[in-house]
Order: C-alpha cells, then structure tokens, then sequence
C-alpha cells in the first residue's frame, strides 16, 4: 500500500505542478504587440537638371524633345520646351553676335511671324559667352522672339550643329525639321518653305 500511496501521491504532486505551471501561463501578462515598422522616408524627388550639370542627348528627327534647361537673359533657368504653346509649331533659332548670316536669318524669321499672325512661336537660343550679345539683334527680332543664353554652346550640337546660324521646328513636342547656316542670297526662300510645310 505504501507503494501505491507514494505512486498515487507523485501522480498528484505532478498533476499540481501541471495546473500550476498552466495557471502562470494565463497570468502571465501578454507580450507586448510587435512596433509597428519605422515609417519608409520616401526618396526626395530627383532635382530638375540645371544648364550647367545637364548633358544634352542627341536629338533626332521625329523624336520628342528632352528637358533642355537652359537660361533666361536674366540668368533663371528654363527648360527650351516649357516655351512650346500647344498645338502652335516653335521655331528656335541659334544665333551669335559676331555671325552677320545670324542676323539675316533673325529677321527674316521675325518678319515671317509678323506676316503669319500668330502661326508660330519664335525662340532665340543666344550662344554668346556674355548675353550682352542681345543688343546686337534688330529692335524687331528682340520683340519678336522670347530668348535664352547658352553661353556653354551646348544644345546645338545636340541637333548635330556644330555652328551658328541654325534652326529647329518643333511641334507637338516633336522635332519636325532643321536646317544649318543661312545664306541671306539663296536661303530666303528655301527657310521660308521649311517652316511653311511644317508649322
């Protein structure tokens, strides 16, 4: 009996444990919910590029136009394309001081927008090292034509002009048509065409 008594009284000692074990369990206080996770800081939004860090990609025919920052005459900086009206071709034109066929061509595009009313807008991009350069344009072309500094010479080579006097046309954000050098004796005629076929 002994035997069965110590048997019998293990079993409950052990039983008294289990119970006492599971009540502690449900005492014991919940553990603390996970921390929610650290908020992600979002990535600052990339900065616009600037004329001086920006590389100029090639741009060829048909194909839409890429930022272009470039520089107002008071030194602000622009973007070529924030220029474009909707739906209205922009002819840009790339101009120096010092190049007389510069000059021609400037004003034969002034008096082509004064005679086409409001067809196209007119865009000089000034390639002086100094602005200063704008002085020298006839009073009409200064009036006709909203313009830009690029003092580097970096975006016409980006429509494969390594010179001035060029030009672009560009619509719907898309470059239509350029054309290089201007000769005011035979090239009349032929800007002239270029720009009516594909305003």
């Amino acid at each position: 009996m002994k035997k069965t008594v110590s048997l019998l009284s293990v079993l409950l000692l052990l039983f008294a444990a289990t119970v006492a074990v599971a009540a502690d369990v449900k005492k014991a206080p919940a553990a603390a919910p996970a921390a929610a996770p650290a908020p992600v800081a979002k990535p600052a939004p990339p900065k616009a590029p600037t004329y001086d860090t920006y590389v100029f990609p090639e741009v060829k025919l048909g194909s839409s136009l890429p930022a272009m920052p470039l520089r107002t005459l008071k030194g602000e900086e622009k973007d070529l394309i924030s220029l474009a009206k909707p739906g209205v071709a922009m002819v840009v034109f790339f101009t120096n001081s010092t190049c007389s066929a510069c000059r021609g061509e400037a004003a034969l595009l002034a008096s082509l927008k004064a005679d086409l009313k409001g067809k196209f807008n007119l865009v000089g991009v000034l390639t002086d090292i100094s602005d200063k350069g704008y002085t020298s344009l006839d009073k009409e072309v200064q009036e006709s034509a909203e313009f830009l500094h690029d003092p580097s010479f970096k975006v016409p080579p980006a429509f494969g002009f390594e010179y001035t006097p060029a030009l672009i046309i560009v619509k719907d954000g898309k470059l239509k048509a350029s054309k290089g050098g201007f000769n005011p004796a035979h090239d009349g005629q032929t800007v002239t065409e270029l720009i009516l076929n594909n305003i």
